[in-house]
């Protein structure tokens, strides 16, 4: 029924799927509700999409997928795979300093802002904001600081900026005239206290 198709994906989706299924499901998770969040965008830029795991949802419908990262061999396993994708995009380099003015209806960084040193948050913010249409929005998911005594010690290395939801609200409130707050536990949404949450989703609309 299905056919012959096979799909041989990177090896950080590889790994996740033998070794740590649960959060490939939490992953995944965070990439839906980021394309539910950007509703009807046409043209969408992914900062940090490494080897375009949520790739084929967050393009789905859409008339432009861009993957920026500076991580050229994830960029190179990710080319493999979606070679027959004339609507998939990929951009080596930095989203703190890729040039791209009003080109884009949506943003989306996940499982980046807490990688960013604090001395260059700033210019991180103003360069995704500065990629959106007058009306464009920004989704930034990252893990929340209330919870970071929960992260493994291979975390906590790499996590050198973290966010507390209100931290993270203030910062897209600097840079969007809108801006929406919103929580997960593992796979799902949820609306309680903010410091009860694991993870923290915030939703910047048109950037000031």
């Amino acid at each position: 029924i299905m056919g012959e198709d096979r799909l041989l994906v990177g090896p950080q989706l590889s790994y996740q799927l033998r070794h740590d299924p649960d959060h490939a499901a939490f992953v995944l998770a965070r990439y839906r509700a980021a394309a539910a969040l950007i509703g009807d965008a046409e043209r969408v830029v992914e900062a940090g999409a490494g080897e375009l795991i949520g790739a084929g949802i967050l393009s789905n419908g859409r008339r432009q997928y861009v993957g920026i990262d500076t991580d050229e061999e994830a960029l190179a396993i990710a080319a493999e795979i979606y070679q027959d994708r004339s609507d998939v995009t990929l951009h080596v380099g930095s989203a703190i300093d890729a040039v791209w003015v009003g080109q884009f209806d949506a943003v989306v960084a996940l499982d980046v802002a807490e990688h960013i040193p604090p001395d260059q948050e700033e210019a991180f913010f103003l360069n995704l904001c500065r990629a959106l249409t007058p009306y464009g929005r920004l989704i930034i998911g990252t893990p929340s600081a209330h919870m970071s005594h929960l992260a493994s010690p291979q975390s906590q290395a790499g996590h050198v900026n973290l966010f507390t939801p209100e931290r993270l609200k203030a910062r897209l409130q600097r840079h969007f005239h809108a801006v929406q707050m919103l929580f997960m536990q593992d796979v799902a949404l949820h609306t309680g206290h903010p410091q009860a949450a694991h993870y923290v989703l915030g939703v910047g609309l048109a950037p000031r």
